[in-house]
């Protein structure tokens, strides 16, 4: 099973495999239960709910709204057709898409209430894989095929800060330490923590297995990874998250 890109939550979230299902999994008392629905798409990224019961799946060049109860396909969104789409994130204001284009590699912000492309974001040399807003939308991490990670002020295009983990593809981010630090995975296997204020890596976690994508409990003590395979494991990262903690 192919994880999708993002989670619902920590203890609920969907995944997309290739024979175009979709599975609902819940977390609880330390056991995995999935229910399984045949969908007419393989959807390689998921968003956060746009409203309640609706998030945003994408494929190739095409965007849908899907309810995540029946797993109906509400609607195409025509507006926002790209030529070839490698990766995307909702703001938290939910009103906000990031996605990574390919051929030219650019991120494009949408508006989707007003259905409108707001700007355009350029800087990487290589495909993006990789997007992710922080809690408060003040920042976007994009990540590439070369390495290179890009934080950026969405609303004014400019660039934050930028870091290399050498020529590792970065394949997924998730920001923690209160918007303060980054998770990035390189490498296929390779999870990396940074301050992204200090600037400085914190710790490195290498997975046995090739990495789909990450989430972060609430608390930020636990990290869940998502392998190739359909694997998911948890992570106890608290020791890592207390870095904050003494700033």
């Amino acid at each position: 099973m192919n994880l999708g890109l993002s989670s619902i939550s920590f203890r609920t979230f969907l995944t997309s495999s290739a024979d175009e299902s979709i599975a609902l999994v819940t977390y609880r008392q330390k056991r995995f239960d999935v229910k399984r629905t045949k969908v007419s798409n393989y959807f390689r990224w998921m968003t956060q709910p746009v409203r309640p019961k609706v998030i945003l799946a994408g494929h190739e060049s095409e965007i849908f709204s899907l309810n995540t109860e029946s797993h109906e396909i509400l609607r195409k969104t025509p507006a926002m057709v790209v030529d070839s789409i490698s990766s995307m994130a909702l703001a938290p204001n939910k009103r906000h898409l990031a996605i990574a284009r390919k051929s030219p590699d650019a991120i494009l912000i949408y508006d989707l209430e007003r259905d409108k492309l707001l700007r355009t974001l350029e800087g990487h040399s290589a495909n993006l894989h990789a997007l992710k807003y922080s809690d408060d939308g003040k920042m976007l991490a994009s990540g590439s095929m070369d390495g290179s990670v890009l934080i950026w002020d969405p609303e004014t295009a400019r660039q934050f800060h930028k870091y290399s983990d050498g020529e590792h593809a970065v394949t997924a981010l998730c920001f923690f330490g209160r918007n303060r630090g980054l998770i990035s995975v390189s490498g296929g296997k390779r999870v990396v923590f940074v301050d992204v204020l200090g600037r400085k890596r914190i710790s490195t976690i290498e997975a046995s297995e090739p990495i789909e994508t990450i989430a972060l409990s609430h608390d930020e003590a636990k990290l869940a990874i998502g392998h190739v395979g359909g694997l998911v494991t948890l992570w106890d990262i608290e020791a890592v998250a207390r870095h904050f903690e003494r700033k």
